[in-house]
């Protein structure tokens, strides 16, 4: 059976843009929107991203961040792509460049195996692939665009 590509769990009304410049700024604009959307407290969400990004930046490399968490009760996984109009200079990645894509993965904290699998694709789409990232920086005002440029690169 084939393994899910995270794109499952975006669609194009979890394309948000950010305001913030830094990464708690970043952080609060899209746990708010997953706590408006799923009616789940926003403070739990924080919690769950921030006990990930205690162990380790989650900023990957090439502009990306991938913070994750689990929720008990969380329900369906959820994904939310934050794309940044300015460089997120505090984000420290590991390979030191700003942050500007900020891919949120939220799953229900008895989904281990499919947490596992959402973020092996999301690292196998974009870290092979840094044109993709350019192409989708490109089209920050496009989220058909946008969506339709991940559904072709998700691996």
């Amino acid at each position: 059976m084939a393994k899910p590509k995270f794109t499952k769990y975006l669609s194009r009304d979890h394309i948000v843009g950010l305001k913030g410049g830094t990464r708690a700024a970043v952080f609060t604009e899209l746990i708010d929107y997953v706590a408006r959307e799923r009616s789940v407290d926003a403070e739990d969400i924080f919690a769950a991203v921030m006990a990930r990004e205690k162990v380790m930046s989650t900023a990957v490399g090439g502009g990306l961040a991938i913070p994750h968490g689990r929720l008990a009760g969380f329900g369906p996984p959820m994904v939310v792509l934050g794309i940044c109009r300015e460089n997120i200079d505090d984000y420290s990645s590991l390979d030191g460049s700003p942050v500007r894509l900020v891919l949120l993965v939220l799953v229900d904290y008895m989904d281990f195996e499919l947490h596992l699998e959402l973020l092996s694709s999301v690292a196998g789409t974009f870290l092979t692939n840094q044109a993709l990232v350019d192409d989708l920086m490109r089209n920050l005002d496009n989220p058909d665009e946008v969506m339709r440029l991940l559904e072709a690169g998700a691996k």
